[in-house]
Protein backbone atom coordinates (compact mmCIF):
# COMPACT_ATOMS: atom_id res chain seq x y z
CA UNK A 1 0.00 0.00 0.00
CA UNK A 2 2.70 1.98 0.66
CA UNK A 3 4.18 1.95 -2.97
CA UNK A 4 1.30 3.91 -4.89
CA UNK A 5 1.52 6.70 -2.41
CA UNK A 6 5.35 6.95 -3.22
CA UNK A 7 4.73 6.86 -6.61
CA UNK A 8 1.91 9.46 -5.89
CA UNK A 9 4.24 11.46 -4.98
CA UNK A 10 7.49 10.66 -5.98
CA UNK A 11 6.88 10.68 -10.21
CA UNK A 12 10.35 10.26 -11.35
CA UNK A 13 11.67 6.79 -11.27
CA UNK A 14 15.54 6.91 -9.93
CA UNK A 15 13.94 8.74 -6.77
CA UNK A 16 11.13 6.71 -6.59
CA UNK A 17 13.53 3.45 -6.44
CA UNK A 18 15.87 5.01 -3.64
CA UNK A 19 12.55 5.37 -1.80
CA UNK A 20 11.63 2.08 -2.28
CA UNK A 21 15.52 0.62 -1.50
CA UNK A 22 16.79 2.71 1.26
CA UNK A 23 14.43 1.74 4.04
CA UNK A 24 15.48 -2.13 2.87
CA UNK A 25 19.23 -1.35 3.97
CA UNK A 26 17.86 -1.52 7.85
CA UNK A 27 17.31 -5.14 7.32
CA UNK A 28 21.16 -5.67 7.59
CA UNK A 29 20.51 -4.70 11.23
CA UNK A 30 19.02 -8.26 11.76
CA UNK A 31 22.45 -10.25 11.63
CA UNK A 32 22.88 -8.93 14.94
CA UNK A 33 19.37 -8.91 16.06
CA UNK A 34 17.81 -12.58 15.08
CA UNK A 35 19.41 -15.50 17.13
CA UNK A 36 20.47 -18.75 15.10
CA UNK A 37 18.32 -21.97 14.71
CA UNK A 38 18.72 -23.91 17.71
CA UNK A 39 17.31 -26.32 15.40
CA UNK A 40 19.86 -25.92 12.79
CA UNK A 41 22.82 -25.52 15.43
CA UNK A 42 21.94 -28.79 16.93
CA UNK A 43 21.84 -30.88 13.40
CA UNK A 44 25.24 -29.30 12.87
CA UNK A 45 26.63 -30.28 16.29
CA UNK A 46 27.31 -26.84 17.62
CA UNK A 47 25.43 -27.70 20.93
CA UNK A 48 26.73 -25.31 23.09
CA UNK A 49 25.40 -22.72 21.13
CA UNK A 50 22.05 -24.28 20.43
CA UNK A 51 21.87 -24.55 24.65
CA UNK A 52 22.74 -21.03 24.67
CA UNK A 53 19.69 -19.40 22.63
CA UNK A 54 17.03 -22.11 24.31
CA UNK A 55 18.00 -20.78 27.58
CA UNK A 56 17.76 -17.26 26.47
CA UNK A 57 14.24 -18.39 24.69
CA UNK A 58 13.33 -20.14 28.08
CA UNK A 59 14.33 -16.49 30.03
CA UNK A 60 12.45 -14.15 27.06
CA UNK A 61 9.19 -16.43 28.32
CA UNK A 62 9.66 -16.45 31.90
CA UNK A 63 9.91 -20.34 32.09
CA UNK A 64 12.22 -22.46 34.00
CA UNK A 65 15.48 -23.94 32.75
CA UNK A 66 15.54 -27.74 32.05
CA UNK A 67 18.02 -29.94 33.31
CA UNK A 68 21.30 -28.98 31.22
CA UNK A 69 22.46 -32.55 31.10
CA UNK A 70 18.95 -33.62 29.39
CA UNK A 71 18.99 -30.62 26.80
CA UNK A 72 22.29 -31.45 25.61
CA UNK A 73 21.37 -35.35 25.09
CA UNK A 74 18.10 -33.84 23.44
CA UNK A 75 20.31 -31.53 21.26
CA UNK A 76 23.33 -34.07 20.64
CA UNK A 77 20.75 -36.83 19.02
CA UNK A 78 19.88 -34.26 16.43
CA UNK A 79 22.90 -33.87 15.35
CA UNK A 80 23.39 -35.06 11.56
CA UNK A 81 24.29 -38.77 11.20
CA UNK A 82 28.24 -38.84 9.84
CA UNK A 83 28.31 -34.94 10.35
CA UNK A 84 32.15 -34.00 11.47
CA UNK A 85 32.45 -30.77 13.54
CA UNK A 86 35.48 -28.92 12.07
CA UNK A 87 36.36 -25.01 12.98
CA UNK A 88 38.70 -25.21 9.52
CA UNK A 89 37.13 -22.19 6.46
CA UNK A 90 37.97 -22.03 2.96
CA UNK A 91 36.28 -19.96 0.34
CA UNK A 92 35.84 -22.93 -1.83
CA UNK A 93 34.38 -25.08 0.99
CA UNK A 94 31.93 -21.94 1.08
CA UNK A 95 30.71 -22.34 -2.37
CA UNK A 96 30.95 -26.15 -2.48
CA UNK A 97 28.53 -26.43 0.27
CA UNK A 98 25.77 -24.52 -1.08
CA UNK A 99 26.18 -25.96 -4.76
CA UNK A 100 25.92 -29.88 -2.64
CA UNK A 101 22.81 -28.56 -0.52
CA UNK A 102 21.47 -27.37 -4.22
CA UNK A 103 21.91 -30.90 -6.01
CA UNK A 104 20.89 -32.84 -2.61
CA UNK A 105 17.53 -31.03 -3.17
CA UNK A 106 16.99 -33.32 -6.63
CA UNK A 107 18.65 -36.51 -5.04
CA UNK A 108 16.02 -38.74 -3.19
CA UNK A 109 12.74 -39.62 -4.66
CA UNK A 110 10.60 -37.59 -2.18
CA UNK A 111 12.89 -34.44 -2.32
CA UNK A 112 12.49 -34.09 -5.51
CA UNK A 113 9.17 -34.69 -5.98
CA UNK A 114 8.33 -32.00 -3.11
CA UNK A 115 11.05 -29.30 -4.51
CA UNK A 116 9.61 -29.82 -8.38
CA UNK A 117 6.21 -29.04 -6.51
CA UNK A 118 7.11 -26.31 -4.58
CA UNK A 119 8.96 -24.79 -7.28
CA UNK A 120 5.96 -25.01 -9.89
CA UNK A 121 3.51 -23.62 -6.94
CA UNK A 122 6.48 -20.62 -6.13
CA UNK A 123 6.45 -19.85 -9.57
CA UNK A 124 2.48 -19.83 -10.25
CA UNK A 125 1.58 -17.85 -7.62
CA UNK A 126 4.49 -15.16 -8.07
CA UNK A 127 3.68 -15.44 -11.85
CA UNK A 128 0.13 -14.65 -11.24
CA UNK A 129 0.71 -11.90 -8.23
CA UNK A 130 2.32 -9.50 -10.08
CA UNK A 131 0.68 -10.02 -12.77
CA UNK A 132 -2.63 -9.11 -11.41
CA UNK A 133 -0.66 -6.04 -9.70
CA UNK A 134 0.38 -4.86 -13.46
CA UNK A 135 -3.25 -5.97 -14.66
CA UNK A 136 -5.04 -3.99 -12.07
CA UNK A 137 -2.77 -0.58 -13.14
CA UNK A 138 -4.41 -0.95 -16.89
CA UNK A 139 -7.80 -0.84 -16.22
CA UNK A 140 -8.76 2.51 -14.92
CA UNK A 141 -7.54 6.18 -15.88
CA UNK A 142 -6.33 6.35 -12.16
CA UNK A 143 -3.87 3.49 -11.43
CA UNK A 144 -2.97 4.75 -7.90
CA UNK A 145 -6.55 3.94 -6.60
CA UNK A 146 -6.40 0.78 -7.59
CA UNK A 147 -3.02 -0.38 -7.37
CA UNK A 148 -4.03 0.68 -3.98
CA UNK A 149 -7.21 -1.39 -3.75
CA UNK A 150 -5.16 -3.95 -5.07
CA UNK A 151 -2.16 -3.79 -1.90
CA UNK A 152 -5.07 -3.59 0.01
CA UNK A 153 -6.28 -6.67 -0.36
CA UNK A 154 -3.28 -8.35 1.28
CA UNK A 155 -4.12 -7.23 4.23
CA UNK A 156 -6.92 -9.70 4.92
CA UNK A 157 -4.91 -12.38 3.07
CA UNK A 158 -1.76 -12.39 5.40
CA UNK A 159 -3.59 -11.76 8.24
CA UNK A 160 -7.48 -11.90 9.12
CA UNK A 161 -8.11 -14.79 6.61
CA UNK A 162 -5.21 -16.99 6.12
CA UNK A 163 -3.91 -17.50 9.79
CA UNK A 164 -7.03 -18.64 11.37
CA UNK A 165 -7.84 -21.31 8.39
CA UNK A 166 -4.11 -22.65 8.44
CA UNK A 167 -4.46 -23.26 11.73
CA UNK A 168 -8.31 -25.26 11.58
CA UNK A 169 -8.09 -26.77 7.96
CA UNK A 170 -4.28 -27.32 7.16
CA UNK A 171 -2.09 -26.15 4.93
CA UNK A 172 -2.75 -28.45 1.66
CA UNK A 173 -6.11 -27.46 1.81
CA UNK A 174 -5.99 -24.26 1.89
CA UNK A 175 -3.54 -23.67 -0.66
CA UNK A 176 -5.32 -25.81 -3.37
CA UNK A 177 -8.37 -23.60 -2.66
CA UNK A 178 -6.81 -20.32 -2.99
CA UNK A 179 -5.47 -21.31 -6.59
CA UNK A 180 -8.89 -23.12 -7.44
CA UNK A 181 -10.49 -19.79 -6.20
CA UNK A 182 -8.09 -17.18 -8.16
CA UNK A 183 -9.01 -19.15 -11.25
CA UNK A 184 -12.47 -19.11 -11.32
CA UNK A 185 -12.38 -15.53 -10.37
CA UNK A 186 -9.51 -14.88 -13.33
CA UNK A 187 -11.94 -16.94 -15.60
CA UNK A 188 -14.49 -15.03 -15.00
CA UNK A 189 -12.71 -12.13 -15.18
CA UNK A 190 -11.77 -13.26 -19.18
CA UNK A 191 -15.38 -14.01 -20.07
CA UNK A 192 -16.77 -10.23 -18.37
CA UNK A 193 -18.39 -7.96 -20.78
CA UNK A 194 -15.82 -5.06 -20.97
CA UNK A 195 -18.23 -2.63 -20.72
CA UNK A 196 -19.05 -3.81 -16.99
CA UNK A 197 -15.70 -2.37 -15.36
CA UNK A 198 -17.03 -2.18 -11.85
CA UNK A 199 -17.34 -6.03 -11.96
CA UNK A 200 -13.98 -6.76 -13.76
CA UNK A 201 -12.21 -4.46 -10.90
CA UNK A 202 -14.18 -6.80 -8.16
CA UNK A 203 -13.22 -9.88 -9.98
CA UNK A 204 -9.87 -8.56 -10.22
CA UNK A 205 -9.14 -7.70 -6.53
CA UNK A 206 -11.10 -11.08 -5.46
CA UNK A 207 -8.03 -13.19 -7.32
CA UNK A 208 -5.90 -10.73 -6.11
CA UNK A 209 -7.11 -11.65 -2.58
CA UNK A 210 -6.99 -15.46 -3.13
CA UNK A 211 -3.22 -15.55 -4.85
CA UNK A 212 -2.19 -13.56 -1.88
CA UNK A 213 -3.59 -16.16 0.55
CA UNK A 214 -1.48 -18.61 -1.57
CA UNK A 215 1.17 -16.59 -1.54
CA UNK A 216 1.38 -16.31 2.83
CA UNK A 217 0.80 -20.08 2.73
CA UNK A 218 3.20 -21.32 0.40
CA UNK A 219 6.30 -19.86 2.36
CA UNK A 220 4.90 -21.94 5.78
CA UNK A 221 4.42 -24.98 3.50
CA UNK A 222 7.59 -24.85 2.33
CA UNK A 223 9.89 -24.41 5.81
CA UNK A 224 7.82 -27.61 7.15
CA UNK A 225 8.34 -29.57 3.67
CA UNK A 226 12.01 -29.20 3.61
CA UNK A 227 14.65 -30.85 6.57
CA UNK A 228 16.20 -28.40 9.24
CA UNK A 229 19.72 -29.38 7.77
CA UNK A 230 19.20 -28.32 4.21
CA UNK A 231 16.01 -26.14 5.05
CA UNK A 232 17.10 -22.67 4.09
CA UNK A 233 19.11 -24.04 0.38
CA UNK A 234 15.56 -25.46 -0.60
CA UNK A 235 13.81 -22.07 -0.11
CA UNK A 236 16.12 -20.49 -1.03
CA UNK A 237 15.99 -22.21 -4.49
CA UNK A 238 12.21 -21.82 -4.61
CA UNK A 239 12.24 -18.36 -3.95
CA UNK A 240 14.79 -17.96 -7.13
CA UNK A 241 12.22 -19.77 -9.26
CA UNK A 242 9.46 -17.76 -8.13
CA UNK A 243 11.15 -14.62 -9.42
CA UNK A 244 11.36 -16.33 -12.66
CA UNK A 245 7.64 -15.90 -12.35
CA UNK A 246 7.85 -11.82 -11.11
CA UNK A 247 10.20 -11.20 -14.57
CA UNK A 248 8.09 -12.84 -17.30
CA UNK A 249 4.61 -11.59 -15.66
CA UNK A 250 4.77 -8.14 -17.93
CA UNK A 251 5.65 -10.08 -20.83
CA UNK A 252 2.14 -12.45 -19.93
CA UNK A 253 0.49 -9.15 -19.19
CA UNK A 254 1.88 -7.50 -22.83
CA UNK A 255 -0.18 -10.28 -24.68
CA UNK A 256 -2.89 -8.00 -24.15
CA UNK A 257 -1.31 -5.54 -27.04
CA UNK A 258 1.14 -7.85 -28.70
CA UNK A 259 -1.97 -10.67 -29.67
CA UNK A 260 -4.78 -8.35 -29.86
CA UNK A 261 -7.04 -10.44 -27.58
CA UNK A 262 -7.69 -8.93 -24.24
CA UNK A 263 -8.40 -11.55 -21.99
CA UNK A 264 -5.46 -13.66 -22.90
CA UNK A 265 -3.39 -13.07 -20.25
CA UNK A 266 -6.46 -13.36 -17.76
CA UNK A 267 -6.96 -16.75 -19.17
CA UNK A 268 -3.37 -17.85 -19.46
CA UNK A 269 -3.29 -16.70 -15.29
CA UNK A 270 -6.49 -18.53 -14.88
CA UNK A 271 -4.98 -21.99 -16.62
CA UNK A 272 -1.41 -21.48 -14.25
CA UNK A 273 -3.61 -21.07 -10.98
CA UNK A 274 -5.95 -24.68 -11.99
CA UNK A 275 -2.45 -26.17 -12.90
CA UNK A 276 -1.05 -24.90 -9.39
CA UNK A 277 -4.27 -26.63 -7.86
CA UNK A 278 -3.51 -29.77 -9.30
CA UNK A 279 0.03 -29.77 -8.39
CA UNK A 280 -0.51 -29.30 -4.82
CA UNK A 281 -2.57 -32.41 -4.64
CA UNK A 282 0.94 -34.22 -4.64
CA UNK A 283 1.96 -32.67 -1.21
CA UNK A 284 1.63 -33.95 2.08
CA UNK A 285 -0.22 -31.93 4.35
CA UNK A 286 2.44 -30.69 7.25
CA UNK A 287 -0.17 -29.17 9.94
CA UNK A 288 0.28 -31.89 12.31
CA UNK A 289 3.10 -33.86 11.11
CA UNK A 290 6.49 -33.97 12.95
CA UNK A 291 8.63 -31.67 10.93
CA UNK A 292 12.14 -33.89 9.32
CA UNK A 293 15.69 -33.06 10.51
CA UNK A 294 17.40 -34.82 7.47
CA UNK A 295 17.04 -36.01 4.31
CA UNK A 296 16.82 -39.64 5.38
CA UNK A 297 13.84 -38.24 7.77
CA UNK A 298 12.18 -37.29 4.56
CA UNK A 299 12.54 -40.02 2.43
CA UNK A 300 11.53 -42.67 6.04
CA UNK A 301 8.51 -40.78 5.91
CA UNK A 302 9.17 -39.57 9.72
CA UNK A 303 7.41 -36.13 9.36
CA UNK A 304 4.36 -38.33 8.18
CA UNK A 305 3.85 -39.69 12.10
CA UNK A 306 1.69 -37.63 13.82
CA UNK A 307 3.28 -35.70 16.51
CA UNK A 308 3.52 -36.41 19.99
CA UNK A 309 4.78 -34.94 23.67
CA UNK A 310 8.22 -34.99 22.19
CA UNK A 311 12.07 -33.28 23.32
CA UNK A 312 13.13 -30.94 21.04
CA UNK A 313 14.00 -32.16 17.14
CA UNK A 314 10.73 -33.83 17.11
CA UNK A 315 8.54 -30.71 18.09
CA UNK A 316 5.40 -30.67 15.85
CA UNK A 317 4.50 -27.32 13.28
CA UNK A 318 0.89 -27.44 14.62
CA UNK A 319 1.21 -24.43 16.76
CA UNK A 320 1.92 -21.95 13.86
Amino acid sequence: MIIPLLAYFFRNWSTLQLGFTLPALSLVSYIWILPESSRWLATRGKTDDAIQILENVARVNGREKANPGQIRTILENCQEKNFQVTEEFSIWKSIRAPVLNFFSLLKTPNLRNRSLALWTLYFSVTVIYYGLSFLSVRMSSDPYILFFLSSLMEVPAYSGITVPIVCRWGRKPVIISSFILTGMSLFGLAFMPLNLLTLRIVLTLIGKLFVSCGFAIIYLLGAELYPTTIRTTGLGAAVIIGRFGSMVAPYFVDLKITSRMDNLPVILFGCVSIIAAGVGFTLPETRTMVMPDNIEDVENEFHDRLSDPAPFGQHSSEVV
